[in-house]
Order: C-alpha cells, then structure tokens, then sequence
C-alpha cells in the first residue's frame, strides 16, 4: 500500500505523472496470497491518520479518503483495517486513550461510518468481490494508461455456486477518478452487450442508516441503470464528479 499511500498525499495536479502508482500492484500481485492491511502503523508516529494523510482541503480529504477505501475493497486480496479508520478518526493512535467516538456525532464522520459500513457489505455480499480473488482471471483491467486523466477502471469476475444450480460468475466493474477534475461523458471500455448497475458513488448522500443498505435492481432509479452502447465497439457512459469512483454490476438484461 505504500505506492497507494503516496499518490493520494501527492495534489492532483502532479497525479499524471505518478499513474503507475496505482497499477503498479498488479504486476506482482498473483506471485503471492497477498494481504491488504492499512494497520497501526500507518496511524502512529507523525504519519498522520487516513483521512489527513490525503491531499488537500477538509472536504478533499473525505472525498479521496472514500475513493482510497473503494479501491483497497476492490483490489483483489483480503482486508486489514485498524480501529477508527471506519469513521475517518483525525487523531493518531495513541494506546492510553479510546478512539475519538464523539466524532459521531460529527454529520461528516457519521457519513463516512455508513459509507464505510455500505462498502464493506458490497465486498461480503457480492460474490465477484471476494470469490476468486486470488485467481489471475478474476482481475482485467479496462483503462490503466488513462494518465491524462488521471483515471482507472477494471473488471472483477466471481465464481457463484447455488445449490442445486449451475454454477455461474458474476462481474463487477470499478471507476475510480483520482483527479479534481469533473467529467461529465467518462465513456468506459466494456465488450459485454448488456448494461451495468450502479451499486455505489462515493459521492452519494449517507445521512440516514437506510443508506447502508442495497438497493434490489427493480427499486433502482433510471439514472443509476446504464446500457452497454455499440457505436464502433462496446462503451458505457458515466459522469464522475472530482475524487469520485463508482461500483457497477453487470448485467446481460
């Protein structure tokens, strides 16, 4: 995570030019049964907690501090995490005193917790996050040279058994957008005819617990349902908005 670290700290700006240190993971990842652990080290010692290790203003921090946990949950390996990264403590680890827990009553801080909570139940309940992470085939990226822009996207593949069922795979794609910048017509690469629904943005409103939970497709709104288009090869639509990322699944209906 070291790599990962040191972009999100470096501005925006500059982000073009550190791109493979986003990608860089992959190249080695299957080499070994890797774990993903932001842990106490990470908080302790002058080196700042995850939310103020991120570039930029206030806000700035939440907004890429979210964008930095929806790629660690959809990176490919099992999840460490240390006590008070789930509701963006500001204060490092220190063992003779308790987390920060009046944060919670902070909108912000209580916004991040049900994100975080939103997060980790798409990473338990959706078989394509978790099966087969540890297979090459479970990963393929569909952008990663997109420097310019400063954004990523990939695809994850799930081996799902059902009981008395064939088996069958599921696929989840992942948008993330590490600059400041708002795209209005992002067009994401996909060769599967069919449509992708969206399961969460980072930018969605999280004041009420009803946030946390997922949506059945039949409750979804239009806007977050979007076609696989053909026009000189297979592409969907979105609009990111600056530090945003994206979870879809895939459908062929």
């Amino acid at each position: 995570m070291h790599d990962t670290l040191n972009y999100m700290v470096t501005p925006p700006w500059e982000r073009s030019a550190h791109h493979n240190e986003i990608t860089f993971s992959m190249y080695y990842f299957y080499n070994e049964r890797y774990l993903l652990a932001l842990s106490h080290d990470e908080v302790v010692h002058g080196k700042k907690t995850m939310v103020d290790k991120m570039w930029g203003t206030y806000d700035e921090k939440f907004e890429q501090v979210k964008t930095l946990y929806t790629y660690m949950y959809t990176h490919p390996g099992k999840k460490l995490n240390f006590m008070g990264n789930e509701f963006a403590e500001f204060r490092e680890w220190d063992e003779k005193k308790e987390q920060d827990w009046v944060l919670m009553l902070y909108p912000k801080h209580a916004a991040f917790a049900r994100f975080f909570a939103k997060l980790s139940g798409l990473y338990v309940n959706e078989a394509a996050m978790h099966n087969d992470e540890y297979r090459p085939e479970h990963f393929r990226w569909l952008e990663v040279n997109n420097s310019a822009m400063s954004t990523y996207s990939y695809e994850l593949t799930g081996r799902v058994e059902k009981p008395k069922a064939a088996q069958t795979t599921e696929h989840i794609i992942v948008v993330l957008n590490m600059s400041a910048r708002y795209y209005p017509a992002y067009w994401l690469p996909y060769d599967r005819p069919g449509r992708l629904i969206e399961l969460l943005r980072t930018t969605d409103p999280m004041e009420t617990d009803d946030a946390i939970r997922v949506k059945k497709t039949s409750e979804l709104e239009d806007w977050r349902i979007h076609p696989v288009v053909e026009d000189g090869g297979r592409h969907v639509m979105l609009n990111l908005a600056g530090y945003e990322s994206v979870i879809l699944k895939y459908s062929e209906k």
